[in-house]
């Protein structure tokens, strides 16, 4: 499922702002305060702005990436396969296929064996 379009922006935008909030945050709190911040608290911020960064492509990729005939094909294709559900649903199960079964029964018993005629191979 997708999100409609102003959504998509709508979430792009404010990953964009958290972003910059984040990347300026350091800049702005030691303007303010006259002092230069600790490495690891810059280098916190950092891995943040980078971490947010590659969500922003992902995010942006999708966002630009789906259009109106992409969600189309997607109705298209859910419609089909329950077309196709339904239709084997509704079909009668078939029987097997078995060759037909042919009725044998032995007319002689050990008593009355069925005659065998030698033959002369050299005929």
């Amino acid at each position: 499922m997708t999100l409609p379009r102003p959504q998509q922006l709508a979430a792009l935008m404010v990953l964009i702002a958290a972003i910059v909030i984040v990347g300026e945050t350091p800049v702005i709190v030691a303007g303010a305060i006259g002092k230069t911040l600790p490495d690891p608290l810059i280098a916190m911020s950092d891995k943040t702005v980078t971490g947010l960064v590659g969500v922003l492509g992902t995010i942006a990729g999708l966002v630009f990436r789906s259009s109106p005939a992409d969600d189309q094909r997607v109705d298209n294709t859910t419609k089909a396969l329950d077309a196709i559900a339904v239709a084997q649903a509704s079909t009668p199960p078939q029987p097997p296929l078995t060759p037909p079964v042919q009725q044998v029964s032995v007319v002689n018993t050990p008593n009355d064996p069925i005659p065998v005629q030698p033959q002369n191979e050299g005929n």
